[in-house]
């Protein structure tokens, strides 16, 4: 009769608990996750910084005859190319890193929000 007069079955204790509990634990992975982006978004950010002064060192040695001439040379070439793509690999990271903060922040953010609402939802609970 109770199923037919348009009354909602009620859940049981123990389903409550678990759902509560299932709740709990995706809010830690959801705050582990965030603070995980955050620290990404910095060592992002800081290995940015390291290969753009990588790239700007300069090396120099003696050059004692044409053939260490040509060899310096050549030398010289390979590490303008490579601090060419340390350079851009450095701007790729940096705009990952804008990127990936602004993320951080948003879900950052967010959970917050969820967590908050979730403890308002929690402590009525415990009033019934």
């Amino acid at each position: 009769m109770a199923s037919g007069s348009g009354v909602p079955a009620l859940a049981e204790r123990v389903d409550v608990h678990k759902s509560c509990k299932s709740l709990e634990i995706l809010l830690n992975v959801l705050n582990d996750y965030c603070e995980a982006a955050g620290a990404v978004a910095t060592l992002q950010k800081k290995l940015a910084k390291a290969l753009r002064e990588t790239a700007g060192l300069k090396v120099t040695g003696e050059i004692a005859g044409t053939c260490q001439t040509l060899l310096y040379l050549r030398t010289e070439v390979k590490l303008d190319l490579q601090a060419n793509a340390m350079n851009a690999s450095a701007s790729m990271f940096e705009t990952l890193s804008d990127v990936d903060s602004k993320f951080s922040k948003f879900s950052d953010k967010e959970y917050d929000n969820i967590s908050a609402e979730v403890k308002k939802w929690f402590k009525k609970l415990a009033v019934r």
